[in-house]
């Protein structure tokens, strides 16, 4: 064999073990994609609802404890 069809061999070879490896890494980058896309839906919702709570401390509970501090 020639040192050309040496090299067209191993070619062939490799293509033939790196392509599944491949469409493993595309198939695992999307399913990240969306598990991180889930992730930062999640994140916000938690901010949105700490930004609720943090309302309500600050103008509902925050004033009746005032009120009931000043009354002791």
């Amino acid at each position: 064999m020639a040192n050309e069809e040496l090299l067209l061999a191993i070619s062939d070879m490799l293509d033939k073990k790196i392509n599944p490896l491949e469409k493993r890494m595309d198939s695992m980058e999307k399913e990240l994609k969306s598990e991180i896309r889930q992730v930062k839906d999640e994140v916000q919702v938690l901010k949105d609802e700490v930004h609720i709570i943090n309302l309500k401390l600050e103008n509902i509970i925050e004033p009746r404890l005032n009120n009931i501090e000043s009354c002791y």
